[in-house]
């Protein structure tokens, strides 16, 4: 419950300060993420060591949305996912694209 102080706070404090924060955040971590899976994919294919033929947009959407669900079950459900785990499957998937 909240008190006249507390309805009077949230009432000054702009609402785009505490509802597009989180939205914002979550927006730029998503754009990060797949900047960086393309980032790994391209070294890899530079380097020889994807298979050939591989769609490097489909791939790092396939790339970030696995981790962005291992992260998400991680961070939520630990007990459900550990870190070694995590490690495993992302190195399992990495795996299956090599050349």
């Amino acid at each position: 419950m909240r008190g006249e102080h507390g309805a009077r706070f949230c009432s000054e404090v702009p609402r785009t300060l505490i509802c597009d924060a989180p939205v914002d955040l979550a927006a730029q971590v998503a754009v990060g993420t797949r900047e960086f899976v393309r980032h790994v994919l391209e070294r890899l294919e530079a380097r020889g060591d994807l298979r050939p033929g591989l769609r490097l947009d489909v791939e790092t959407e396939r790339l970030s949305s696995l981790v962005d669900g291992l992260a998400m079950n991680a961070v939520l459900r630990p007990e459900l996912v550990s870190g070694p785990a995590c490690l495993e499957v992302v190195r399992t998937h990495l795996g299956a694209l090599a050349a």
